[in-house]
């Protein structure tokens, strides 16, 4: 291939490398989509599955068994009025464990500005000594319920991108102390809810 026609075909092929570029960045949405994609017409599908066990075990926890307390024991213990009052007394626990399980299987299809999101969710409760873990259930009881149902719509701009999203979905905003997914609980957390986002430049906005 002679020096010309080289530097002309590198020329071409750099600039439609570019141009594809440009045009699959207008097109981002606000969120990465899923690494699995199947593609059907002008739809495309992304299943998803999460899976997690988890087991717990405390030595001698400082949170379980011993003298419990009346509701107003902080307030009567801070003012001196008078004694804190004990309503129960437990037995002290030396070993304390958790076993449970977690499943989510989802779809989510998108065709242009318009998506969809399902997610099935199973949590469920194997073992458990004592009945005290925060965000546990009995042992051997489970919760199978939607975890995220919703639609949304996305403009095909990048700057300003808009998208609104309306049904159970989750939300997180900033470090998720106001609102969060809870994800270390057992069954997560997830709100229904109408969201708008919005994103130009470097900015963004969430209500």
């Amino acid at each position: 291939m002679a020096p010309m026609v080289r530097v002309v075909a590198g020329s071409a092929v750099a600039f439609a490398v570019a141009l594809m570029s440009a045009n699959g960045l207008a097109q981002l949405p606000l969120e990465p989509a899923s690494d699995a994609e199947l593609h059907l017409g002008d739809w495309t599908f992304q299943p998803s599955v999460v899976v997690r066990t988890r087991a717990e075990f405390r030595r001698h926890p400082v949170d379980l068994g011993g003298s419990v307390f009346a509701s107003n024991a902080v307030q009567a213990d801070g003012f001196g009025s008078a004694a804190p009052s004990v309503t129960a007394s437990l037995p002290s626990v030396a070993n304390a464990f958790a076993l449970s399980e977690r499943v989510r299987l989802g779809l989510g299809l998108r065709n242009g500005s318009f998506g969809a999101q399902v997610t099935l969710q199973d949590s469920r409760v194997w073992g458990w000594f004592p009945e005290s873990s925060p965000g546990l259930a009995p042992p051997g009881s489970g919760v199978f319920q939607p975890y995220e149902v919703y639609v949304d719509l996305r403009s095909s701009e990048l700057d300003p991108a808009v998208e609104l999203r309306i049904g159970r979905q989750v939300l997180s905003w900033g470090e998720g102390r106001l609102l969060g997914a809870r994800d270390w609980w057992q069954g997560g957390a997830s709100f229904d809810a109408v969201r708008l986002k919005a994103q130009w430049g470097d900015g963004f906005a969430e209500a």
